[in-house]
């Protein structure tokens, strides 16, 4: 299978009606909403359908996100039997991501992100700030422009790197013609968003210094861990309540989180919840990211068709690796361990083939990576040149398989 992350919505992405096919389709999805809802102390599902009004208020459009994104996670790990190579949460998301990651019991998570809330909610009543969508411009540009508005004592900060040229702003509400006028001066589009406060940015510090307050009755399983920072966009440290706290003041670096994964050997992503925001954003990164969206069961589907793999594709696999060791020039004829360096790992290539064959074994990915070390090592002891590994491997294994090496 492709090494694939898992990425979760934040705020914004909550609609009407949303997860209703899933919750009477899985029950381990439904179980997990009533969970919710046993702990928020109100009918999470019955807001989703009917509620809007309330869905939109902040308290319950996180509730809700954190459990319609981690219920639909539980729903893939039993039909699609994944394990995510890296997570990345936007705002919000970053709880999912810690629940599923398992650094945060979800049980925890929705007292937590309530707690949370009512220090965002008591901070911004006191602000009067919001947020501003600008694109069509360099980020960097943009950061120049928030820099020279603050040394004219304009407080606004760039709060989501969404894309190269895609992002929010955080400010004041009495700043935003001034804000908007220069970012138009520099050729960018610039959009008020529907927010009531200038979240992300160090405008809600007090909201930060609230919260690292609740954090401190909260303890967190220490491990390594999958998921990657929106402060840093770089793996979760064992300094938790660090960065949940810093998050509140520092901007989303989804942009720059998209550039690890790349990194890392990441070929696709799965937005895990409601809408498709981070899927389009993924799309408009222009990076070599394969994106998914799963919230249906026609989703589900074209995630089982594209990702999963039938153990007869292992096992044409496995043969081939065979193929190769036959098939590829002996750069190196007087070798005078031959048996030892070539012909016993193609034997162990068989061995493998021949116990899926006979039923005493089902072709799975571990065995095509057995397969293919033994294929390494025959090709080495050729001594095949480099170049004509790689492009022998990459014809064996096309896209789909090329990340086991």
């Amino acid at each position: 299978m492709n090494k694939i992350s898992f990425v979760f919505p934040g705020v914004g992405s909550q609609f009407t009606g949303m997860g209703k096919e899933l919750y009477h389709e899985f029950p381990v999805f439904k179980d997990t909403i009533e969970e919710a809802s046993d702990l928020a102390g109100a009918d999470i599902f019955k807001i989703w359908q009917d509620g809007e009004q309330k869905l939109n208020e902040l308290n319950f459009a996180q509730i809700s996100l954190l459990s319609i994104s981690y219920a639909s996670y539980r729903v893939l790990q039993a039909e699609l039997d994944v394990e995510p190579a890296m997570m990345i949460g936007h705002s919000l998301g970053e709880y999912t991501a810690l629940c599923c990651d398992g650094i945060l019991n979800f049980s925890e998570a929705i007292p937590l992100v309530q707690k949370r809330g009512e220090c965002i909610i008591a901070t911004s009543e006191q602000l009067e700030g919001t947020m501003l969508w600008v694109i069509n411009i360099d980020t960097q540009v943009v950061e120049g422009v928030c820099e020279q508005l603050r040394s004219d004592a304009i407080e606004v900060y760039l709060s989501a790197y969404d894309t190269a040229t895609q992002c929010s702003i955080s400010c004041y509400n009495k700043d935003i013609f001034a804000i908007a006028k220069a970012l138009e001066d520099k050729g960018a589009l610039v959009y008020p968003l529907n927010l009531s406060g200038p979240f992300h940015s160090p405008l809600m510090q007090q909201a930060a210094k609230d919260f690292n307050t609740v954090l401190e009755g909260y303890t967190f399983n220490s491990q390594t861990s999958k998921v990657i920072a929106n402060e840093t966009a770089r793996p979760y440290t064992d300094d938790v309540k660090g960065h949940l706290t810093r998050q509140l003041v520092s901007p989303v670096k989804w942009f720059q989180s998209l550039g690890v994964l790349e990194a890392s050997g990441c070929t696709t992503i799965i937005e895990v919840g409601p809408k498709e925001v981070l899927t389009y954003l993924t799309q408009k990164s222009e990076k070599p990211l394969k994106a998914y969206s799963f919230n249906s069961i026609q989703h589900l589907n074209t995630l089982k068709n594209d990702l999963m793999v039938a153990e007869e594709e292992y096992l044409m696999k496995i043969s081939g690796c065979r193929g190769v060791a036959v098939g590829t020039r002996n750069y190196y004829p007087e070798n005078s361990n031959y048996h030892q360096d070539i012909v016993s790992p193609y034997n162990e290539i068989t061995k493998i083939e021949k116990r899926i064959k006979e039923g005493y074994e089902v072709a799975s990915e571990h065995h095509l990576k057995q397969a293919l070390g033994h294929l390494n090592t025959i090709l080495n002891n050729k001594r095949v040149p480099q170049d004509i590994q790689r492009a022998s491997l990459a014809k064996l294994l096309s896209d789909k398989f090329i990340h086991l090496v």
